[in-house]
C-alpha cells in the first residue's frame, strides 16, 4: 500500500480554526486546531471514498486508507 502525506493548512477566522487541504480541495472547521485537523482529515477521507467509487462505479472501496499521517503546517500571519 502507498502512502501519501498531504497538507493541512490551518488559519484562525474570529472564534474558529479553519484547515484546508490543498491538495484534495476539502475544508474543515473546529473550536481547537486539535478538532479541526480531526474534521478535516474525515471530510477528507469522506471526499476520497466517495470519488474512488464514483470512478469505479462498484462497492470495491468500501474503505479507504487510515488518514491519520497528514503532513501539520501551521502559518503565522502578522495580521
Amino acid at each position: 500500500m502507498k502512502t501519501r502525506t498531504l497538507t493541512a493548512i490551518i488559519h484562525k477566522e474570529e472564534d474558529m480554526y479553519v484547515a484546508e487541504c490543498p491538495e484534495v480541495g476539502t475544508v474543515d472547521q473546529g473550536e481547537t486546531i486539535e478538532e479541526a485537523l480531526a474534521n478535516l482529515k474525515e471530510a477528507t477521507r469522506l471526499y476520497l471514498k466517495a470519488i474512488l467509487r464514483r470512478m469505479f462505479n462498484d462497492q470495491r472501496f468500501r474503505s479507504v486508507p487510515d488518514l491519520s499521517v497528514i503532513w501539520l503546517s501551521q502559518i503565522n500571519f502578522p495580521w
